[in-house]
Parts: structure tokens; C-alpha cells; sequence
């Protein structure tokens, strides 16, 4: 094992980087999150975040007090400006060896905005509320590194609940088994290079229309959704792994090759394309890759997805008018997870499927 004064040393017969990230000398992450679940209000919540031994994670959070909070909980190092971090710096200059950090209080959070509404769907931390409330990334440092990306779940969650301006308990479970792409994602913005393209070939002009009267859902009787969802499927895993983005044109002709193949056809419903499996058990799912109904599958021989990703354990959570907390809650198997002979190693799959939650049970 090879060491710097940065960190760690990975090198071969050419070249060597030394490492330096994040949490790498922090030990108490336990002791944080154990501080977290026992906290009784807002003040005891945040002194265990001011650790700063949880690196790095979008939180919000809710009470019975109505209070609603976001926090982009990154630890970020006070770095020397004078360098372009997002590249691979010198390692022989000490100054790039940062040893102290932000504080908390100089990160992005929201408390209680004007909108009475905050999301987090894995999307950067200046767009989790209605406009007027955003942070502004120009009064943060430039060096802290935030994420960038704006994931299609953020879209609809912000077109969802800024028209509504009295969510319903109800209107929770619809809006999170919203299962449509956003005519602002990225993408619809990577589909649309297809529908402006000039095929000569029938078959491919023919698919290209459509491609075009998809509504973007993937619903169970949707019959542009398996389809759509094998175009866009290449290009968010190359965003998520941070490869470069597929050539839609290439794309969409090898879907439309696959499904005459597998298929005969374009046209099949969603509920004949996309499972969820569990021991002997095999269901169909609402949702696809990137909505809020997030159901995320490898592609397969014959064209028929099965899910390996995406929803898990969710829970609705409300206050009544005596501030008494009742809460729902749904796990895509069940609670004996490793357990193949327990009762409840899948007794939740349906109830899954069907985008119904249980009251949730503490004993």
C-alpha cells in the first residue's frame, strides 16, 4: 500500500494519484446518525449534522410543529481557489493538502420556505422548492463542488406540487406514484433529437411517429412505453455512470431492431414488459428509469425488464390536529428480507405492485 501526505497512492509502472476525499479520517458516522433517531425536535436534529461525520447526503426533514427542512449536507474542504478542482491537480504542492472545512451553517438549507413544500430526488441543491425560494449557487462557494444534474423526478415533482397549493394526505400517494418523463427533462431533450432527424427508411419513419404520440407515461395499458423506455434507458445509465451520451439516432434504431425481433411490433403494453420478481413470484410495475415511480431494469435477450433498482421501503408520514403521527409505509418484498422461509419474505409484493401502502407497524 502506497502513501502520500494527501492520502492513499494508486499507481502502476506509468504514473501515480494520491487520493485525498472526504471523510477519509472520520469515524463517528454511528454516533451521528444514532444522535439523528433520537432527536425529539428540529435544534437536537441539527446539532448531529454539525458532527459533520455524515459526508454527504440531501436530508429533509418534517415535524409535528409544521416545520419542513432541506439540507444539502455536504462536507466540503476549504480549498485553494487559485486551482480548477474538477480536474487532477499537482500532487508535489502542499498547499492542495486541505485539512479544514465549511462549517455547517455556511451550507445550502431551507427552513420553512414561503411555499410550504420542499422535494429531494438526487437533483442539485438549487431547485428543491417553488423559484422564490431557491438558493442561489452565485453566494456559495465555487470550490465547494455540488452536483449539477437536474433528474427528470425533480422536474415532475416541481410541476406537481407548485400548481397545488393545498396537498392533500392522498394527493402524497399520487404524486409519488407518478410514473411521467417531463417535457423539461433531459430526457425528453435526448428524445427529441430523434423526432427531428430525416429517415429515409419506412419502417423508421413510421417508428419515429410513433415515437412522437407517446405521452411520456409509463403506465400499465401505456402503449408507447416499452418502447420509449429502451431509448432512454442507454442514455441515463451513461449519465449516472458519467459516460458519454449514446447517439440517439444509433439508439433508436437498435430498439426499433430488438423490438421487431422480440416483439413483431412497437406497439405492447407496459404490463407485458415490466416485472417485479420475488422468489416464484413475478408482477407486473408501473414506473420506469428516472420518474417518480422509479423502476430501474437491465435490458434482456428476450425484452422483458425485471427489476433490480429504484423504489423500496417508502413512508407517508402526517401530523393531525393533535400533533398525533400517523404514518404508512410499503417495502417492494417484505420485512423478513433474508429470510426465504418466513411468510414475509414477499407478503408485500403485491400491495407493492398495486401502489398501495400498510399502516406501519412498530411491534
Amino acid at each position: 500500500m502506497h502513501y502520500s501526505k494527501h492520502g492513499p497512492v494508486l499507481k502502476d509502472n506509468n504514473k501515480a494519484y494520491a487520493l485525498r476525499f472526504v471523510g477519509m479520517h472520520d469515524v463517528n458516522h454511528s454516533t451521528a446518525w444514532l444522535k439523528m433517531n433520537k432527536s425529539i425536535n428540529l435544534s437536537q436534529w441539527l446539532e448531529a449534522l454539525k458532527m459533520q461525520e455524515i459526508a454527504s447526503l440531501n436530508l429533509v426533514y418534517a415535524d409535528k410543529e409544521d416545520n419542513i427542512y432541506f439540507v444539502h449536507n455536504v462536507k466540503s474542504p476549504i480549498r485553494n481557489s487559485n486551482y480548477d478542482w474538477k480536474k487532477v491537480l499537482p500532487g508535489n504542492d502542499s498547499s492542495l493538502i486541505w485539512t479544514e472545512f465549511h462549517p455547517f451553517e455556511n451550507i445550502p438549507q431551507i427552513l420553512n420556505p414561503s411555499s410550504g413544500y420542499i422535494f429531494s430526488t438526487n437533483q442539485n441543491p438549487f431547485f428543491v422548492t417553488a423559484n422564490e425560494d431557491n438558493l442561489m449557487p452565485e453566494n456559495y462557494n465555487p470550490t465547494m463542488g455540488f452536483q449539477t444534474r437536474t433528474t427528470n423526478r425533480a422536474y415532475r415533482a416541481y410541476e406537481l406540487l407548485d400548481k397545488d397549493t393545498s396537498i392533500s394526505f392522498d394527493e402524497i400517494s399520487q404524486y409519488k406514484h407518478d410514473n411521467k418523463f417531463s417535457y423539461n427533462s433531459r430526457q425528453y431533450r435526448f428524445m427529441s433529437e430523434i423526432f427531428n432527424h430525416k429517415f429515409s427508411d419506412t419502417k423508421l419513419i413510421n417508428a419515429q411517429e410513433f415515437l412522437t404520440e407517446w405521452d411520456l407515461g409509463t403506465d400499465s395499458n401505456n402503449l408507447h412505453a416499452a418502447f420509449g423506455v429502451c431509448i432512454l434507458s442507454p442514455e441515463w445509465l451513461a449519465e449516472i455512470t458519467r459516460e458519454p451520451q449514446p447517439d440517439p439516432i444509433l439508439t433508436f434504431t437498435n430498439c426499433v431492431d430488438e423490438f421487431y425481433k422480440n416483439f413483431g411490433t412497437l406497439s405492447i403494453m407496459w404490463s407485458e414488459v415490466n416485472f417485479l420478481e420475488r422468489g416464484s413470484k413475478l408482477v407486473h410495475i408501473q414506473g420506469g428509469p428516472d420518474v417518480l415511480r422509479a423502476i430501474y431494469a437491465p435490458r434482456s435477450e428476450d425484452g422483458i425488464l425485471k427489476a433490480v433498482a429504484g423504489d423500496g421501503l417508502y413512508i407517508h408520514l402526517k401530523w393531525d390536529s393533535n400533533k398525533k403521527q400517523i404514518s404508512k409505509s410499503i417495502h417492494q418484498f417484505g420485512s423478513a428480507t433474508m429470510n426465504i422461509n418466513s411468510p414475509h419474505y414477499d407478503d408485500q409484493i403485491n400491495l407493492f405492485a398495486n401502489e398501495e401502502l400498510k399502516n406501519t407497524f412498530f411491534n
